[in-house]
């Protein structure tokens, strides 16, 4: 009791905004992520407004959703029609930078159904939002609805700081320590891994400000109507704030300005509730407690080619005394009785159940968040995005183990499996990260409150944004100072060289009894014979 009206106390009351949550290009996972933080500024008496393209289950009388019907229509479509990416076809082929560029793509298609539908646009219209939150995962469309209301910007990063989000938020280069979320080299890059980081914000921020955001401009003005409308860069340069889903117990130690705020754990739910009686019943059953297993709400595992999925499965079964608890869309024929199936399960009640051993997981940050704050260890298969990213981390840090599942041997899950539960070196690296992720100032959804009041209250947040902000991309890394002194400095030695070059030859013509004289000729002396 006391410790709620301390953390309340800490947040300054704002009168009562009207909130847009742009999630136009997002799915599942990051609807989740945002919820209790749109949750959370509901019960401060804002009112709040999510524009997905899928709405939760349940009744969620705080929050209003607008589901746009083109968008709707179009991602629906996707699903039924097989168009939706294959993430594990494409990593089984070697393609896993092409996944990262296909989603600009979404983005502009998200805007592009937006404008093309009358109905949306009678909605933008009768309605005035004061701030737009936008999930940073290309939605920048939503900053088309920012300045038509005259609202503020706050992106929300549902992952780490993005490599396109390092230049427009005036984030330090830090190329040569932090590697690159597209690419995840090693933490100790070579010179071609610190190469590559360095040029890949470069690239990022290029591609934007040339292609994608002049796209959206365009479709923007064309939608509305309008004639005079400011670039889309110029408006991500006012963005008000950001927020990142990170915290540095999870991941690197980063320079961060005081226009990015972390808030690595924000979807942490503090109110708990009690596991569903057949579900406890099941884990109780256990000999040797239980491991939860999840791809994510976008991954299906059952599409996986049936060679993997019957080599994971195999693994599992030898395991007769550990429960299995596992988010599938179906079950697999034959699963024995050790093994727990639903479609949709509590993940943060069971990974706080005193009987789970380990997590095996897509390595999705909000995943991983979840597992440190329940001090559960790892085993992460990446496929897609910054998956691989984060699973470099758990494993760097050894509160987990990273695999690979399109080439995965039954022995290779069945020894990280003894691994994980024998070695109490995870356990015991997940606990250190757990209190180091846990002790801060403010619980992540506090602070994501205060800060986001802070945006309300303020009649500007121009006095926390970097200066480089405005600057090119050669300013902000100096490179024309450094080219300068490269120049100035290659300048001093060829003069140096020549001066001594001309002070050689002079001493070599003297010493040789070569006179110098005016007009550059000279003669050689006569020598005289003494008697």
């Amino acid at each position: 009791m006391f410790l709620g009206l301390l953390l309340a106390s800490t947040v300054p009351i704002t009168e009562g905004a009207n909130i847009l949550f742009f999630i136009g290009n997002g799915g599942a996972s990051h609807r989740i992520a945002m919820t209790p933080f749109a949750n959370g500024l509901a019960e401060e008496g804002h009112s709040i407004t999510v524009l997905t393209a899928e709405k939760p289950d349940g009744n969620d009388t705080k929050i209003n959703y607008y589901l746009p019907k083109e968008v709707v229509r179009h991602f629906t479509e996707m699903r039924n029609s097989g168009a939706f990416p294959d993430f594990y076809g494409m990593r089984s082929k070697g393609l896993m930078i092409a996944t990262w560029l296909v989603v600009p793509s979404f983005g502009i298609t998200v805007c592009e159904k937006l404008y093309e539908d009358p109905e949306y646009i009678a909605w933008l219209k009768s309605n005035k939002f004061d701030l737009v939150i936008v999930d940073g995962l290309f939605n920048e469309c939503g900053y088309g609805i920012a300045h038509l209301h005259n609202a503020k910007i706050i992106v929300f990063s549902v992952s780490s700081v993005l490599p396109w989000g390092i230049e427009p938020f005036g984030i330090p280069d830090e190329s040569s320590s932090i590697t690159d979320m597209m690419f995840h080299f090693p933490s100790q890059m070579n010179f071609f891994q610190r190469l590559v980081t360095a040029v890949m914000p470069i690239i990022w921020q290029m591609y934007r400000e040339y292609l994608y955001l002049p796209r959206l401009n365009r479709i923007t003005k064309e939608g509305l109507g309008l004639d005079d409308f400011p670039s889309f860069a110029e408006l991500e340069r006012n963005v008000s704030l950001s927020l990142v889903n990170t915290h540095v117990a999870q991941e690197f130690p980063r320079s961060l300005p005081p226009n990015i705020v972390p808030v690595g754990g924000i979807s942490w739910v503090e109110k708990r509730k009690p596991l569903p009686k057949k579900m406890d019943d099941f884990i109780n059953r256990g000999k040797e407690g239980f491991v939860y297993i999840s791809f994510g709400s976008l991954l299906d595992f059952t599409t996986f080619p049936d060679e993997i999925q019957q080599r994971f499965i195999n693994a599992l079964l030898k395991f007769p005394n550990i429960q299995f608890i596992w988010k599938l869309p179906k079950t697999p024929d034959n699963l024995p009785k050790n093994f727990y199936v639903d479609k949709w399960l509590p993940q943060q009640d069971i990974l706080l159940h005193p009987k789970i051993r380990a997590f095996i997981t897509h390595s999705g940050l909000g995943g991983v968040n979840e597992a440190i704050f329940s001090s559960v260890p790892l085993i992460c298969f990446p496929v897609f995005a910054e998956q691989d990213y984060n699973a470099n981390l758990v494993e760097q840090k050894e509160f987990g183990i990273k695999m690979e599942i399109v080439d995965l041997t039954e022995n290779e899950l069945e020894n990280a499996i003894l691994k994980i539960l024998g070695d109490n070196k995870y356990t015991e690296n997940m606990k250190k990260i757990t209190k180091q992720f846990q002790d801060r100032p403010l619980p992540a959804l506090q602070s994501g409150l205060w800060w986001t009041n802070f945006v309300l209250r303020q009649e500007s947040t121009e006095y926390i944004r970097p200066s480089s902000v405005n600057q090119s991309w050669w300013v902000k890394r100096q490179i024309d100072v450094w080219i300068f002194l490269f120049i100035l400095l290659i300048s001093i030695n060829v003069v140096t060289i020549y001066v001594i070059y001309k002070i050689f030859k002079r001493c070599f013509m003297v010493s040789s009894g070569v006179k110098v004289i005016k007009g550059g000729k000279s003669n050689k002396g006569t020598k005289t014979k003494l008697n």
